[in-house]
């Protein structure tokens, strides 16, 4: 009986063992398997991300191609532009220079006064104190331009020849001031005063620099 018992313990372990061999070789194959399955669809992921890639840069390619176009493009444009400047600024160079030296002066003040009649055609709005505001600005361009013409007369005269000119310009200056004095004082202590003073110091002041230039501004 214990030899028969014997027998069928080793029968036992001997079907224990070859299952656990066959479990072994099986899962070692399954194992395998799936490294093969693994390794073909991360070859195939490689490759989509390389076509991927692929068209990305020949797009890419495309799209540069078409801005370096366009860029091209502008720059031919933006230089047509810049020529066709250059050319205006020669030919307005060429027709200032055509000009006497007078009618260059005379052409500056003109533009002045055209920009104050602009001014003044839009003033109803700014009430008496804004008319008082834009006429002293008013004049004291117009008294700027005197003081250039003045000077630039000094500099073409000798100093003997300049004399008589200087105590000329004193006088009108008092003249002036005389002037617009008598203009205000017919409106004093109302709310127009201050503005006949200003109408007639700039009126005066520009009709004597557009006399400057018309005397010792050649033709």
């Amino acid at each position: 009986m214990k030899k028969h018992m014997k027998v069928i313990f080793f029968i036992s372990v001997l079907f224990i063992i070859c299952v656990g061999l066959f479990g072994v070789i099986h899962g070692e194959h399954k194992f395998g398997e799936n490294i093969s399955d693994y390794n073909w669809i991360s070859k195939e992921t490689a490759q989509s991300k390389e076509t991927q890639k692929s068209d990305q840069n020949s797009k890419s390619g495309v799209l540069n191609g078409s801005t370096a176009d366009n860029t091209q493009s502008k720059e031919d444009t933006t230089k047509e532009s810049n020529s066709e400047e250059d050319s205006a600024s020669e030919l307005r160079a060429i027709a200032e220079s055509d000009k006497t030296e007078k009618q260059q002066y005379l052409d500056r003040l003109d533009s002045i006064v055209s920009y104050y009649e602009e001014l003044w055609k839009k003033s109803d709005s700014l009430g008496t104190v804004g008319m008082k505001e834009l006429k002293s600005q008013e004049y004291t361009k117009w008294d700027d331009e005197l003081n250039t013409i003045y000077q630039l007369i000094k500099k073409k005269l000798s100093e003997e020849e300049f004399i008589p000119i200087r105590d000329e310009e004193r006088q009108w200056i008092d003249s002036r001031d005389k002037q617009a004095a008598l203009a205000a004082s017919e409106s004093a202590g109302g709310t127009m005063e201050g503005l006949e003073y200003m109408a007639v110091m700039t009126n005066v002041t520009k009709e004597r620099t557009y006399e400057l230039v018309d005397i010792y501004f050649e033709e």
